[in-house]
């Protein structure tokens, strides 16, 4: 079995079924303990940020975004943070500090 570089690495739930259709070979496990989990989480929560800055076209964009939002609602399943409670901390944030509607560069700052 080749083994790609970039292994282990955490996948969607769904992928070993697909896999399994495309007649692939492959090893899957569910991680140990939460402090393995959260260290792939955090892997591919960075893979996924990294594919976004890759993309070329409004579709690719978006497809990363909606990876990016799935890291980030499993993320609060794991701290045990409720969306309402995210979203409110969120717009306790902006009232404190703004959001990035105002598209304002940083040049200087002495």
């Amino acid at each position: 079995m080749k083994t790609l570089k970039f292994l282990p690495k955490l996948i969607r739930d769904k992928i070993p079924e697909l896999l399994k259709k495309q007649k692939k070979n492959f090893i899957t496990r569910k991680s140990k303990n939460k402090k393995e989990f959260l260290f792939f989480l955090k892997k591919k929560f960075k893979e996924e940020t990294e594919e976004l800055l890759k993309a070329k076209n409004k579709k690719e964009f978006l497809e990363e975004l909606i990876d990016i939002e799935e890291l980030i609602l499993t993320f609060l399943e794991y701290l045990k943070v409720s969306q309402e409670k995210f979203e409110k901390m969120r717009k306790e944030k902006i009232k404190k500090k703004g959001g990035f509607k105002k598209k304002i560069i940083l040049e200087k700052l002495s």
